[in-house]
């Protein structure tokens, strides 16, 4: 009988995310600037800034380039921070 290969629950969540530590550092950087703009602009019924802290927090999860995470979330991290 044929063998099945063996899949660790951290081999397929890393193909299907494909998380380094640089991901994971940019998730929870730009996630915590991404609740206080979330919170910045829900205090002040500033809906782009609601959006752009929704953006923050999801975004890291579906980029896997390491350099496009980073530059995207400080563009959007300047933008909502300016635009309050």
């Amino acid at each position: 009988m044929p063998q099945l290969p063996r899949y660790s629950l951290f081999k397929i969540v890393n193909e299907l995310f494909d998380l380094s530590i640089n991901s994971i550092a940019a998730g929870l950087v730009f996630g915590i600037f991404g609740i206080y703009i979330f919170r910045m602009g829900k205090r002040d019924f500033n809906y782009l800034q609601v959006f752009i802290g929704l953006a923050l927090m999801i975004y890291p999860y579906f980029v896997s380039h390491n350099i496009l995470i980073w530059l995207v979330g400080i563009i959007l991290t300047v933008w909502g921070y300016k635009s309050g």
